[in-house]
């Protein structure tokens, strides 16, 4: 268990000798046996055999990694070395304080004259010189700061009729005899509505007493809520939080390491999480304990005790020796719950700890045998696949005995084999960079986190995820959109900074690309997607990853208008479209309900912008085709621009939209619009954004930052001259603020 135990006193003070009587060497990291390793013995001026201290830098380095690599373990750690001042015994505070040890510090007290005595008598290279060991002693007398004052306890008041050290570093059983009810909580997973079912049926009371066994996040997508949950109870007095294996990740964030150092599961956990509730997690992971003991007397007036951790032991108590890995995650493999629980059954039966005379264990973790919650009559199991579509495994405990609660998941993504038969969508699902969500009908949608788009962590599976919709029943896509592709620059700024995974300069695209190049008008609003929903037999309507949002609401009530324009034949050519496994991607524009930089002589419309087979092909409809599309069914249809030959009439096409000075005469309303998405002769896609526009969204930016209140920094001349004209009047957006700034000019 987490405890580090540092041995004080000077040489032949009888540390060694203490460590041997009472059999604690096999948890000891001694400094003088590290010496012997790496620089064994040598001989002194006067012919003396010695211990080597050539290597005392490496030897203290390596000291150190061993207790640092012992504490990730959370194993029980003894350090042999004299450790007189203090300043050697900070050395491992930070330690400690990383890996949340306790630190005790035994005291080996001896007259200076017995240590000299007994040094007399050591094998000859064990001896030390007579004034080292005098100012060791100096050393000692020096008083310790209150803080490790407190650590220190005489190495007399441990064995013989006294407490032993590992009856001194144990666990003590709370007494919780005045609650009316204890009630432990098993693994949550990011589950939290049957969490919330719980308790909206037995509201949280001062009068009960709450242990959480673990495993708060993973594998579910309800991640947010469960932090905030889980953050107000841990407030309360009345509440434990117990570290679960999945907890083992926010240490590692705590410890400042890299999310990436962790596991998928984890990266995923974190894209989903707000930044208010990653630094909460982080306040969860400092609070949690590896163990909590407790009594409660029943209604014969017995106290019984009950051991909980969060993976299970098989002996009936809690020993320091035993690792906090172990504790945790279990002693043993996965599959060994049975016997573990069965052994702690058959031990407790014959254990007495202090006058109790029943003990219990209460985990969760493993449960490969699906076994009930009580499991033995002296063990409970609360692990149930939560995450999967299983239980929330509750035990409530009475002065009348036991209440096992079961309440059923609903709320999770659902574990079908069909779905990770299709070997992409399974990448998609471990993929670190892609969140999914669950929807309406089994459906769940993926698409990439915020680390991919703002850390530039794209790779191959991460671009697939945007604006994706499968059946989780059946692993068949339901819609799609593009996949993700990016904006090529001339030089990246603030507003033009998204890179493709690899260089996406314009000039990077020279051995890239395929002429001829088509070139479209980009159109300036946000994505709708329409395909055929055949689990319910009409429209799937969806924008921004979902089709239940505001903006997927939005798109839905203007594709219902422009269906009541349709004639019945043209209606059933629709529907003959996205029945056949096709998605339409619509660009939606409404500068009322979602204003964006650019002006639209239509300020409520969408625009068709392609036609893509339900599948990871990237097929999509031909141009000309999707012209004729457009007419049929009264669509309007993005706008081809040109065609370019060759890379040269490229550069120069585009480096005419990369240059916007404000006050020039001589612009034109053809450069005012967001920018191009260009395609190759090879179907590769990049898009680029013109300087009005970069310019125009810097400004919105800033607007921004000042109505929440904030300064703005790093102004450039044209933007300080836009406001000051508009002087201190508030904008709603930034098509205001430009339409206040001409109107001022002139």
């Amino acid at each position: 268990m987490r405890n580090l135990v540092l041995l004080r006193g000077i040489s032949a003070s009888g540390k060694s000798t203490w460590l041997k009587e009472n059999k604690l060497e096999q948890y000891t990291v001694s400094a003088d046996n590290l010496r012997l390793l790496y620089a064994g013995v040598e001989y002194n001026a006067i012919g003396q055999q010695c211990i080597s201290q050539k290597s005392d830098v490496k030897v203290w380095r390596e000291l150190f990694n061993i207790v640092e690599t012992r504490m990730k373990y959370g194993l029980l750690t003894i350090v042999d070395a004299t450790h007189t001042s203090e300043k050697a015994i900070k050395a491992y505070d930070s330690l400690c304080e990383q890996y949340n040890y306790r630190m005790t510090i035994i005291e080996f007290d001896i007259d200076v004259e017995e240590a000299i005595k007994r040094n007399s008598e050591r094998d000859e290279y064990k001896k030390v010189p007579e004034d080292v060991i005098r100012n060791m002693a100096k050393k000692l007398n020096d008083p310790l700061s209150s803080k490790h004052q407190k650590c220190i306890i005489k190495s007399n008041s441990l064995g013989g009729n006294s407490p032993t050290l590992f009856q001194y570093l144990s666990n003590d059983f709370y007494d919780l005899g005045k609650y009316d009810k204890i009630i432990v909580f098993g693994d949550i997973h990011a589950s939290y509505s049957p969490l919330k079912e719980y308790f909206d049926n037995a509201p949280y009371s001062e009068k009960n007493f709450y242990i959480f066994i673990g495993d708060y996040l993973d594998r579910n997508y309800q991640a947010n809520e469960v932090v905030e949950f889980i953050f107000d109870m841990m407030q309360k007095d009345n509440v434990i939080l117990l570290q679960g294996n999945h907890e083992n990740h926010i240490k590692k964030i705590i410890r400042g390491e890299s999310f990436k150092e962790t596991t998928d599961e984890f990266v995923k956990t974190w894209s989903l999480l707000s930044e208010e509730n990653r630094e909460k997690l982080k306040t969860i992971g400092k609070k949690v304990r590896q163990v909590f003991c407790f009594m409660y007397t029943n209604k014969n007036d017995i106290k019984d005790s009950f051991i909980c951790t969060h993976g299970g032991i098989p002996v009936p108590y809690i020993n320091t020796e035993i690792p906090t890995s172990q504790i945790i995650c279990g002693v043993g493999r996965y599959s060994d719950m049975q016997g573990c629980d069965e052994n702690f059954a058959k031990l407790s039966k014959n254990e007495t700890i202090k006058n109790h005379t029943t003990i219990y264990s209460i985990h969760g973790h493993r449960n490969l045998e699906n076994v009930d919650i009580q499991n033995t009559d002296r063990t409970f199991n609360l692990c149930d696949d939560i995450e999967h579509g299983g239980y929330l495994r509750i035990l409530e405990i009475t002065k009348d005995g036991f209440n096992p609660i079961k309440i059923k998941n609903n709320d999770y993504i659902k574990k079908s084999d069909q779905l990770y038969t299709n070997d992409i969508v399974k990448k998609l699902h471990e993929c670190g960079y892609v969140k999914e969500k669950l929807l309406d009908d089994g459906i769940v949608s993926f698409n990439f986190t915020r680390e991919a788009f703002r850390k530039n962590n794209f790779n191959d599976i991460s671009v697939l995820a945007r604006g994706l919709f499968v059946d989780s029943e059946s692993g068949k896509i339901i819609a799609r959109s593009y996949n993700k592709f990016f904006n090529a620059w001339f030089k990246e700024n603030e507003t033009n900074s998204e890179k493709e995974y690899g260089d996406c300069s314009i000039y990077s695209l020279e051995n890239k690309l395929k002429f001829p190049v088509f070139v479209y008008k980009k159109e300036n609003g946000y994505l709708g997607i329409v395909s055929w929903n055949y689990k319910i037999d009409d429209f799937f309507v969806a924008s921004k990853s979902t089709n239940q949002g505001d903006y997927a609401q939005h798109f839905k009530e203007m594709f219902e208008e422009y269906l009541k324009k349709l004639s019945d034949d043209q209606k059933e050519k629709l529907i003959e479209i996205v029945k056949s496994g096709k998605s339409m991607i619509f660009e939606v524009i409404d500068e009322i309900f979602d204003p964006h930089i650019i002006r639209n002589e239509k300020p409520q419309k969408f625009v068709l912008l392609d036609i893509v087979n339900n599948d990871f092909s990237e097929t999509y409809m031909g141009y000309d085709d999707l012209l004729i599309l457009g007419q049929n069914l009264l669509l309007n249809v993005k706008t081809k621009v040109k065609e370019i030959q060759n890379f040269k009439e490229l550069i120069g096409w585009l480096e005419t939209y990369n240059v916007y000075n404000l006050d020039d005469i001589t612009f034109s309303n053809d450069f005012a619009i967001e920018g191009f998405v260009m395609k190759d002769s090879n179907d590769f896609r990049f898009k680029f954004k013109t300087a009005y526009y970069c310019f125009w969204k810097s400004l919105r930016n800033k607007l921004e930052v000042i109505k929440l209140g904030n300064k703005v920094k790093n102004w450039s001349k044209d933007e300080l001259k836009v406001m000051d004209v508009c002087g201190d009047k508030q904008f709603d957006n930034v098509l205001e603020l430009r339409e206040a700034y001409f109107k001022g000019k002139n």
